[in-house]
C-alpha cells in the first residue's frame, strides 16, 4: 500500500508539471504527423483529459500499477515517460516507451495505460482530434 501511495502523490506533481507545460504551447494547429486527413496533434485549443481530470489519473495508476517483482528485489526506483496518442473517441492507441528504467516496469507502465478507461478527446475548432500525450510514471519503492 505504501508503494501505491507513494506513487501517486509523486505522479501526481510530476503529471501536473507535464500538462502545464503542454497547455503553454501557443500553436494551435501543429499536426503531428503529414496524415492531413486524420492527423495526431501536439497542441490543441482544448487539451485531452483523464475522466475526472488530473489527480483521478494520478489515483488510477496508483490504484492499477503493481510494482514489479523484479523492480522490488533488485530495488530499481526512477520515472517511465510513455507516449500515446487519444483517438477521437477517447481511447488510447500506439502506447510506447520514450524512456524506461527496467526491471519490468515500463511494461507495467504500458499494461495500466492500455487498461485505461477512455479519456475526453483533445478539441480543435470545437471537434474532437487525436492528440499525441506524454505523461512521466514514477516508481518510488518506500523508505524502511
Amino acid at each position: 500500500m505504501q508503494v501505491k501511495i507513494g506513487l501517486c502523490v509523486v505522479f501526481m506533481i510530476s503529471i501536473g508539471s507535464c500538462m502545464q507545460a503542454q497547455a503553454q504551447i501557443k500553436s494551435t494547429d501543429v499536426p503531428k504527423t503529414i496524415d492531413e486527413a486524420n492527423p495526431v496533434y501536439a497542441a490543441v485549443e482544448q487539451s485531452a483529459q483523464f475522466p475526472g481530470g488530473v489527480q483521478a489519473f494520478a489515483a488510477y495508476l496508483g490504484k492499477s500499477i503493481q510494482y514489479p517483482d523484479e523492480a522490488r528485489t533488485n530495488k530499481v526506483q526512477g520515472k517511465v515517460f510513455a507516449t500515446f496518442v487519444v483517438e477521437k473517441d477517447g481511447s488510447l492507441s500506439d502506447v510506447k516507451i520514450l524512456r524506461g528504467i527496467g526491471s519490468g516496469c515500463d511494461e507495467e507502465a504500458v499494461r495500466v495505460l492500455k487498461m485505461s478507461p477512455q479519456w475526453e478527446p483533445g478539441k480543435q475548432n470545437n471537434l474532437p482530434v487525436r492528440q499525441q500525450y506524454t505523461v512521466p510514471i514514477n516508481f518510488t519503492l518506500p523508505d524502511k
